[in-house]
């Protein structure tokens, strides 16, 4: 038991100091049906941005099960500026190494994975930023994925 409350404070401390420099400007999480990720499904997320000077690191969350079908995730993702421009990406993923093990990190058959989709950027604009995320796999109905996340933050230059 001492060992594990160990671990659990080791692991603790390593997080804050891993944050040191960062702050979350958006931390948002939208939960997929159990039926799958359906190819129409888009997850919506609107960020207000309050700074245009400082860098930004714009991550994606992905929460799979075991029963993933895939190695890999296909990502349409649309960042949508204030002014209405948008900007459409297709960003690749990949959930499991070359041996099928997964990536990240988890707890029973639930696997969590941080994907960085832009880092040191500067946002031009003040306002709302809309970003939406779909899943571009080609299922009509896509299992194993269970949360899709959107997490912003702060970096120090230093970081970038």
């Amino acid at each position: 038991m001492r060992k594990l409350i160990y671990i659990v404070c080791l692991f603790s401390v390593f997080l804050i100091f891993c944050r040191c420099g960062r702050t979350t400007v958006f931390d948002e999480c939208r939960t997929i049906e159990r039926v799958g990720w359906h190819k129409d499904s888009v997850c919506t997320f609107l960020v207000e941005v309050a700074d245009t000077v400082n860098f930004h690191r714009v991550e994606v969350i992905i929460r799979n099960s075991a029963n993933y079908p895939n190695q890999n995730l296909w990502l349409f993702i649309d960042k949508t500026n204030p002014d209405g421009t948008t900007k459409k990406d297709t960003v690749q993923c990949f959930l499991a190494d070359e041996y099928g093990r997964w990536t990240g990190s988890g707890v029973g058959s639930i696997f969590s994975n941080s994907f960085i989709y832009q880092d040191s950027l500067v946002y031009s604009q003040l306002g709302v930023y809309g970003y939406t995320i779909q899943q571009g796999m080609r299922y009509d109905y896509l299992e194993g994925i269970n949360s899709v996340g959107l997490c912003v933050t702060k970096v120090s230059r230093g970081e970038k």
